[in-house]
C-alpha cells in the first residue's frame, strides 16, 4: 500500500500533538488541523475503496467480504504482533486459505503479511526506543522480534531508526 494510513494521518496528529504542548490556545488554528486530517482521512479512505474495488471477484458484495476478512488478520497482527504470528494464523483469522489469504493481503495492502507485522512490530518498537525506560533488548523481546539485530535492520528498512 502505497499510502499508507499512518503516514497520511499520523504526521497531522503529531502536528496536532506537539500544538497542545507549546501551549497553543486557537481554536481556529485547531480547527483547520482538524479539517487537514478529516481531508487526509477521507482520501485515505478514497484510495482503500480503489483498492477493494481491484480484488478478485465479481461481485461487489464478495469484494467487501473478502475486505472484511482481510481486515481480521490485521487485527489479529494489531492485537497481538508480540507473540509469535504465522501465515497461517493469520489465514485463520481470515478463514482464508493460506495461499489464497496471502495473494489476496498482498494485493490489497501492497506488502506481504509477514512484512506488515514486520512493520507494525518496528513501529511499536521505535515509539518504545524513544520513551527510553526500556533498553533495545528489552524492546525488542516486548515487540516480538527475535533479537536486536533483526529489530535494528526493521527499523532501518522501515525508516524508524
Amino acid at each position: 500500500m502505497k499510502a499508507l494510513a499512518y503516514a497520511v494521518v499520523t504526521p497531522v496528529l503529531r502536528y496536532v500533538r506537539h500544538g497542545l504542548n507549546a501551549g497553543v490556545e486557537d481554536p481556529e488554528w485547531y480547527e483547520e488541523q482538524f479539517q487537514f486530517l478529516l481531508e487526509r482521512m477521507f482520501s485515505h479512505h478514497l484510495r482503500l475503496t480503489e483498492r477493494i474495488q481491484r480484488l478478485p471477484a465479481l461481485k461487489t458484495a464478495t469484494r467487501q467480504e473478502l475486505h472484511r476478512r482481510l481486515a481480521l488478520a490485521v487485527d489479529l497482527v494489531h492485537s497481538s504482533y508480540e507473540r509469535d504470528i504465522g501465515l497461517s494464523d493469520m489465514a485463520r483469522a481470515a478463514c482464508l486459505s493460506k495461499f489464497h489469504f496471502l495473494r489476496l493481503f498482498t494485493e490489497l495492502y501492497g506488502l506481504t503479511p509477514h512484512a506488515y507485522l514486520q512493520r507494525k512490530r518496528a513501529l511499536v518498537a521505535g515509539r518504545l526506543l524513544d520513551s527510553r525506560k526500556l533498553t533495545a533488548s528489552q524492546v525488542a523481546e516486548r515487540v516480538g522480534f527475535q533479537s536486536r539485530s533483526t529489530m535494528a535492520r526493521q527499523l532501518r528498512r522501515w525508516r524508524l531508526d
